[in-house]
């Protein structure tokens, strides 16, 4: 879940740390036990088996008919926006859905036009600067490509990534993307300051001779976090035959992040956060007050065929703790830090929730799948339909305990 977060200071919006609610219990949902209780019936004998759904209860939320790609959302004291993307008339064009919320409960959902995007495009981000919502968002170029945000642009160099990011606080802001190095085989990664000013040049903050990509930003009291994905090729295998076929040489692939000033200046070098010889396939990344949390998806699966290992590394002040909340199991995918909670897919394309504290079991989701979440709002999570162009946004609720199992037939459609 791409979810910014908004601070207080000078937005007009109260700050909202988008955590589900630990300690919830569904009292009065019918057939909901309590945890305790649940877990153990449902488990039997296995306690490690998947526990039954913790999430139902979908409401629709009325948008036009179509096919929506959607990008990340931010959470305000009264809104929740979305970045999609959308084909109108042939084109594929940028929109804003916003949609109205009352405390936890989120109801009617608008969908504004914001022009064209970029052939390749990713959706568009959404970030509050200056008291709106603005989105930033690649736009139609013939010599370089353009990524702009509230009627400014930034040039950038034409190459094989769109990866780039963007948060905001207050009336200043930070766009981070990547691009490859001049003259090396390697990736770099960039940030601007916001409101783009013309003429003002971009700053590196990735390590000279590294290769990073996939940048990602969040707030933290006096500046951003800033993490991305750093790799170096294996070393080659000694005289032993190659089972994989022609193509990329594999590598070895880490998480770093560092921290920037409110002008994007580094804060002290980029800490590596995953252990060495590790295969970071991708991260979600969240922030909470003066503290950061990343949901990291290891591929260096412990056997064939077993999956990938979800690991959760927290940074709270000078303190880093790296803990495993999933040994294997993983699928494709991008994992979702939904607050308390991740959302993966597992090997059989089958959404599974897992709460993040310790001691905690996933439950099997068939509510969620193909669905694309985009924020947690108390036990509530917004999501998204990419395959169902006559349903394309509603809301389910979530409980600590699994709900009573249901029939196919019962379940909501």
């Amino acid at each position: 879940m791409r979810v910014l977060l908004l601070s207080a200071a000078g937005l007009g919006v109260v700050a909202l740390v988008v955590r589900a609610r630990t300690g919830c219990q569904p009292s009065g949902v019918p057939g909901a036990p309590d945890a305790e209780s649940a877990q153990a019936d449902d488990a039997g004998e296995d306690a490690k088996a998947p526990l039954s759904a913790r999430c139902g209860d979908f409401t629709p939320l009325a948008l036009p008919p179509g096919a929506y790609e959607m990008g990340d959302a931010l959470v305000t004291k009264d809104r929740v926006f979305v970045g999609v993307a959308r084909d109108v008339g042939g084109k594929r064009e940028a929109a804003l859905v916003s949609v109205t919320r009352d405390a936890d409960v989120l109801t009617v959902a608008t969908v504004e036009g914001a022009g064209e995007l970029a052939v390749d495009a990713p959706p568009p981000k959404v970030i509050f600067l200056a008291g709106k919502a603005v989105l930033a968002m690649y736009v139609p170029s013939k010599d370089a490509r353009e990524l702009a945000i509230d009627g400014a642009k930034i040039s950038q160099q034409k190459d094989g990534s769109f990866a780039f990011d963007a948060v905001a606080e207050g009336a200043e802001g930070l766009v981070a993307w990547d691009e490859d190095a001049v003259g090396a085989p390697r990736g770099i990664v960039k940030v601007a300051a916001l409101p783009i000013v013309a003429g003002a040049a971009a700053r590196v903050v990735s390590p000279e001779a590294s290769d990073v990509d996939s940048p990602r930003l969040a707030t933290r009291p006096g500046g951003y976090w800033i993490a991305w994905l750093a790799k170096k090729p294996e070393s080659e295998r000694d005289a032993e035959p190659e089972l994989e076929g022609p193509g990329e040489k594999r590598h070895t692939t880490w998480l770093e992040i560092a921290q920037l000033d409110t002008k994007g200046a580094l804060v002290g070098a980029p800490s590596r956060v995953t252990k060495a010889g590790t295969r970071v396939d991708s991260f979600d990344m969240l922030a909470s007050g003066d503290g950061v949390d990343l949901l990291v998806k290891d591929d260096e699966q412990p056997a064939d065929g077993e999956g990938s290992r979800l690991v959760l590394v927290t940074l709270r002040g000078a303190e880093t703790s790296v803990r495993v909340i999933a040994e294997r199991g993983a699928g494709r995918g991008v994992p979702d830090l939904l607050g308390a909670r991740a959302l993966f897919v597992d090997l059989a394309e089958h959404a599974r929730l897992l709460p993040v504290a310790p001691g905690s079991r996933e439950s099997m989701e068939p509510d969620l799948d193909s669905v694309r979440p985009l924020a947690a709002v108390g036990d509530r999570i917004l999501a998204g339909f990419p395959r169902d162009s006559a349903r394309p946004l509603g809301v389910f609720r979530c409980f600590d305990a699994p709900r009573a199992p249901v029939s196919p037939s019962e379940r909501k459609q």
